[in-house]
């Protein structure tokens, strides 16, 4: 939470100088692209952080935030899944989840399109789903840093049915209804026609990013007509969403959540894969450390403890 007041009196640029905020820390040093440094709050409301000090460093390169685990330089680092097995064959490090940060889905381009396309049935759009070998993927592929997901909510969202599964993996069936071709674009040609709404079939897209507790608000982004990455909706969907956004208590937000989830899952215009993990490494020093369920970016430093050797 940041002081409204505050905030308004310095303007953007005072604030990124001197931040105010309700954290268990507060910023004592930064520089843009290369670090910044943080001290405990004494007494905090929460608890007062067992580390005085922490500093977090941007390094964007998978190999070099392992160079610095392994040489000591850092005591938790993000990790690149391909590096999830060889930091599990040294006991000297532990490895975290910081799950279901994002929901992968296939999306369907053609919809509102006035052409003609094979997806414009939902027999089609099943077949596709069944087409899906969620289970393999995500532990061949992904390095078992996801996991199969078929409710739109998340675990954190209000609405969500722990119950309700992903499409089993069917190809014959799929077989019967479904031929594919497939084209590889580069990043960039990607987000040029994903935001000018030139893509065509299906492509993959994150459906949230970050969840939070209001299905509406996490779904507004991909469903809610108007919006960049909205390709389709329907009024059902979008009935929801406005509803949700209205709900002022938890129960009425967990009625729209379930009713929300189950008009996207039922409309298949959307076909859910799999919910990512991000997989952190505790170095030697660390004895605890969870991140926050769903969080980007990862939070909870305040529970950080170190071993008593080095304390």
């Amino acid at each position: 939470m940041m002081p409204k007041k505050y905030r308004e009196k310095v303007g953007d640029r005072g604030f990124a100088d001197k931040p105010i905020g309700t954290g268990p820390y507060k910023m004592v040093e930064y520089k843009q692209d290369a670090y910044w440094k943080a001290e405990a709050v004494n007494k905090h409301f929460r608890k007062t952080p067992e580390i005085k000090t922490i500093k977090v460093i941007y390094a964007p390169d998978h190999p070099t935030r392992l160079a610095m685990l392994k040489a000591g330089e850092a005591d938790i680092v993000e990790l690149n899944p391909p590096n999830v097995p060889e930091v599990q064959s040294d006991p000297s490090y532990r490895i975290v989840l910081n799950k279901y940060t994002h929901l992968a889905a296939l999306i369907y381009a053609d919809l509102d399109k006035p052409e003609p396309s094979p997806f414009k049935d939902i027999r089609v759009r099943e077949a596709v789903s069944l087409a899906v070998d969620r289970e393999g993927i995500t532990k061949k592929i992904l390095f078992g840093m996801a996991e199969p997901y078929g409710d739109f909510c998340s675990p954190i969202t209000l609405g969500h049915d722990p119950k309700i599964k992903p499409d089993p993996y069917d190809p014959q069936r799929a077989k019967a209804v479904i031929k594919a071709k497939v084209e590889i674009m580069e990043q960039a040609q990607y987000m040029s026609k994903l935001v000018a709404k030139n893509l065509k079939g299906i492509f993959m897209q994150m459906l949230w990013y970050g969840p939070s507790r209001s299905a509406s608000g996490d779904a507004m982004t991909h469903f809610l007509p108007g919006n960049p990455y909205c390709y389709n909706s329907t009024p059902e969907i979008e009935k929801e969403i406005l509803r949700g956004n209205t709900a002022r208590t938890d129960k009425e937000m967990t009625e729209v959540g379930k009713r929300l989830s189950k008009v996207i899952r039922e409309s298949r215009i959307k076909t859910f894969l799999w919910a990512n993990y991000f997989p952190y490494a505790l170095g030697p020093r660390i004895e605890y450390w969870e991140p926050a369920l769903a969080a980007l970016p990862p939070s909870s430093y305040d529970l950080i403890r170190l071993k008593k050797q080095y304390q």
